[in-house]
Parts: structure tokens; sequence; C-alpha cells
């Protein structure tokens, strides 16, 4: 047998494990036989990449069938993924998919550790369909060196011929098993306008295993206190909508599915049980995760997908056995204002809150300057700076200028503030005295509104990463100093000019690896400054 080429790749840490429901008839599709990992069928010129965390077994007494299954020995996070088998008959369009695999655990996991089986889709602009993946069971309970089969719970997508079929397995790192005969098929027969096949709507579920059946949802309002608002959202009884980059709700329930009603088009980034799923386009109501164990409590997290996603919705489902409950949320919560550099998606501000497990919002907006009139975005009435924006509840361009943020009836407070401004002032003001001057006193006057704001919050002032001109540096410093000097103990400025943060071919903007840096740094000096740390206002490391 060739030596298999896997396609290895980094992928999130899932907090928990792989996923178990139950099922009621399924009907493989001959397609994926090459899962089975058997040397006759497994295809491996459809595979590629590089990576020593994966490898096949050819030797009959470790497969669970057969001669072959598939090693993940956790030394490393590794993402697999390949097509079908040519030739094998693919799904129909409008089923609903299933399947189970088998897994056998060789040492006992490290905590928070995982592996995922998906078979997903990819439309012609690469977005991401998942018709069916795991849900979470707890590996430290599965007993070690024994077979175990784990079903995989439908999406309760239907299935879109036009998308390219593929499947993925995903392994956080830290888990030593074996993988074999994994078994994609069909739930549900191709869906029809009308009947009990008919398009999700409201009161409805499609069930884990079977058609979309008549089963009753309980609906959960915006308004319930059981759901937890971080960043900046607006509502009431009968909508609740995000605005800037990113925001969040977090909901903990009892019961086996969650859904929520959308009102607009979005792209999601939702996590159940530490787990997370991207939903592409979604809109009306969307079955978030099902089969879920009913006797477990579940945690769920929804945020936007990008900074540009505007949440809108009118109620989250469970079905007719859950209940939601209280969320846990930190005790620490850390917003970051800036631009397009802080908006980033998984940049370093949604890196540092998930690295010290606090909450963390953002106001920020790519293109935007700090002083009104500057900046690359067009809007009208004309571009507002972030000096006003951050006292607004959302961008104009999100239909929110001009209606202030009540920040004493806010549903959360920060603890922590950083900005990160002036990139998008810089080149036009830079050699023109009048003009950083006025920046300069912006910067000031910001601050200290913001302190006005929020008056218990330490508030860290960065130098700009992609700023190439000395006068405009200068003003940063000094309106942060400005502030400090006057006696504000909880005001402290970063000087970042020798954080080596790789910035991309544009100049301006960080890459990947240079958002991690930054992220990095930012932990070890906000980390004393959390409410569980000794703090050390004035010693900046």
């Amino acid at each position: 047998m060739r030596k298999p080429v896997l396609t290895i790749a980094a992928a999130a840490a899932f907090a928990g494990a792989v996923l178990a429901s139950a099922q009621t008839s399924l009907t493989p599709y001959d397609c994926w036989s090459h899962l089975r990992f058997e040397e006759e069928s497994t295809h491996i010129d459809s595979w590629s990449g590089n990576g020593t965390a994966i490898t096949f077994v050819t030797d009959a007494a470790q497969a669970h069938g057969g001669t072959g299954a598939l090693r993940i020995d956790g030394s490393a996070p590794a993402s697999v993924w390949g097509p079908p088998v040519d030739g094998g008959a693919l799904p129909e369009a409008g089923d609903l998919i299933g399947g189970y695999f088998w897994l056998k655990i060789l040492a006992m996991p490290a905590t928070g550790t995982g592996v995922d089986v998906r078979m997903t889709g990819y439309d012609h602009l690469n977005n991401e369909t998942i018709y069916c993946q795991s849900t979470p069971i707890d590996l430290t309970k599965q007993p070690l060196n024994t077979w175990i089969k784990v079903n995989l719970a439908s999406s309760s997508k239907s299935y879109a011929p036009s998308d390219k079929a593929g499947f993925n397995i995903v392994s956080s790192g830290g888990l030593d098993c074996l993988i074999d005969d994994i078994t994609f098929g069909r739930l549900a027969g191709p869906v029809s306008p009308g009947g009990d096949t008919a398009a999700v709507g409201p009161g409805t579920v499609s069930a884990s295993g079977g058609k979309i059946s008549s089963a009753r949802l309980k609906k959960i309002p915006p308004n319930n206190p059981n759901i937890k608002y971080v960043g900046r959202w607006t509502g009431d009884s009968k909508r609740s909508v995000s605005a800037y980059a990113r925001p969040y709700l977090k909901m903990n329930f009892s019961g086996s599915l969650v859904a929520i009603n959308l009102l607009r088009p979005v792209n999601l980034d939702v996590t159940i049980d530490g787990v997370s799923t991207r939903h592409h386009g979604v809109n009306g109501l969307v079955v978030l995760g099902s089969g879920l164990p009913r006797t477990s409590m579940h945690s769920v997290r929804i945020a936007g997908l990008s900074y540009d996603d505007v949440i809108e919705f009118d109620a989250l489902h469970l079905d007719e056995t859950g209940s939601p409950t209280m969320p846990i949320m930190a005790s620490d919560h850390i917003e970051f204002v800036g631009d397009s550099i802080t908006a980033d998606g998984n940049g370093y501000a949604w890196r540092v809150p998930e690295a010290m497990k606090v909450e963390g919002s953002r106001i920020a907006w790519p293109g935007i300057a700090l002083v009104n009139g500057f900046g690359y975005y067009t809007t009208t009435p004309p571009i507002v700076g972030m000096q006003d924006a951050y006292f607004d509840k959302g961008m104009p361009l999100q239909n929110s200028r001009s209606v202030p943020w009540n920040f004493s009836a806010s549903p959360y407070t920060p603890n922590i503030v950083v900005i990160n401004l002036g990139t998008n002032d810089g080149a036009a003001i830079t050699g023109k005295k009048p003009l950083v001057n006025n920046f300069q006193a912006a910067y000031t006057t910001f601050i200290k509104r913001v302190k006005g704001k929020l008056p218990a919050s330490e508030i860290f002032v960065l130098r700009a990463f992609s700023i190439h001109y000395a006068d405009v540096n200068d003003a940063v410093e000094k309106a942060a100093k400005a502030a400090i000097s006057s006696g504000d103990a909880r005001v402290h400025y970063i000087d970042t000019s020798d954080w080596n943060v790789e910035i991309g071919p544009d100049g301006i903007h960080p890459t990947s690896a240079g958002q991690a840096a930054i992220a990095d740094r930012l932990v070890s000096i906000l980390r004393p400054y959390l409410k569980s740390s000794p703090k050390h206002p004035h010693s900046i490391p």
C-alpha cells in the first residue's frame, strides 16, 4: 500500500469531545466507502498535505472491521478532509444527512480535547454548509481500548447538489485514538414543498434522524433574563438587534435542541457545549444544534461571523422539554475600541478574551478614524469618527447614528478598555501641525469622555501598530500621558514600538501571526488587572 498523504491543518480546540445522538433508519451512501480506510478503497490520491499527527494503520487487530483504520495520535491539532469516491452515488437534493463512526480511545484524553467528524458541502464562493456532525459527550468517561459507536447528528440542512461534497475529521490535539468505518447516509427523502418534509418553519423541528416533524418548539423571547448579551445590542420582547463588530449572546438550556428565528440573513459563529460551527447566509428559523442529550445542561453562544454581520432575531427556541437557564458569565469584561485592525474577525480583540476566559466586546469598524471627517468609509451624513461613534448605539451603516448608547442601562460594563486608534487619521494629518494638534486634543477629550462613562474602568491606550508618522505617534502618546498626568491612575499608555508585529503586504494590517503576537503581549499586560488578580496599576510589563 502506498503511503497516504493527509491534509493536516490547525484546528480549534474543542472543549469536550465527540458527539453522540440517537438516530432512526439510515441509508448509507456508497460514495464514502474510502472512509472504511481499507487498502482497496482509500483513494489516497484524493488526500494531500503534511504532518505526523495522523497516520493509517493496516493491522486487522487494530481495525474495527477489515484491516485498516485512521490513527490520530494527539500530538498536535489536526484536520483531515477530502472528497467522496469518484463514481459513487452522491446524496440527492433535499436529503437530510446523518451517520456514525467508530472510535477507540487509546489513552486517557487531556482536558479539553475532542474530535469531530462532519459531512460538508461548499458552494461556488467556498461557503461551507455542515450537513451532519458530532455532538458532545465526555471523552474522559469512555472506556479505553474499546470501540464506541458515535452517531452524527443532522444539522437539518437539506443537501444541495450544487455544493461540492466533502468530509472533515477535526481533532483538537491531546487525544490518542483510532477512527474507523465512518458512514454518512440519508435520514429522510428529498424535501418537497408541503407536508412533514417542508422546510423548517415556526413551530416545527427537524428531527435528528427523521423528517421534519410537527413537534412544537418552546419560544424564548429576546428579553428573557436568561439570555445575556455582550456588546452593543438593543431590543425588547419582540426583537433584538446587534451593532458593531461581533457582539454575542449566551444562554444555558436543557433539552435536545436549540434554534434561533432570524429576521434578516446573517453569517453566524455558534458554539454549543464548546464546539463551534459556522452558518453562512442563514435566515428564518435555523436549528443550531439538535440531538443533544436531554438529561444534560447545555450552553450556547451566538456571535456574528464578521464585523458587519448584524444579528436580528425575535426568539430563541428549545424543544418542548427544554428550559433556559442562566449562563456562566465571566466576572471580567474587556472592551476593544479601534478600526479594521481591531475589527478583524479572529484577530487580537477576539483572541485575548478567549485566552483569558473573560467576556469581550468590540466597538470597532474598518476605515474609521478618531476624528470626525477623516477615515476611509463613506456615509451620509458625512464620516463620523470614533470620537463620537463610540457613544452611539452603532455605526451609521447600521442605522444607529446619532442614537446615543445608554451606558447606565447597558447590559454590560467593561472593567478594562483597550483603545487602538489613529491609523486612519495618520496619512491625512501628518506634517500639518494644526491637524496633528487637533488630533491630539480630540484624543485627549475622547479618553476623558470614555472615563466619564466608565469611571471605574482601566483604560489602555496603544501606540498604533501601523502609523508610520512620528508626529502622529507622538500625539497619541501625549494624549494618553496628559490623562495620566492629570492624576488618573487608571489610564495607561502602552508603547508597542518594540513588539515586532508582522504586518501584511499592504503595510497596514497585521498578518494572522501578527494578530497572535499582539494578543500574546496584551494577555500578559492585562492579566494583572483582572478582578481575580492582584492589580498593579502603575506598572506595565
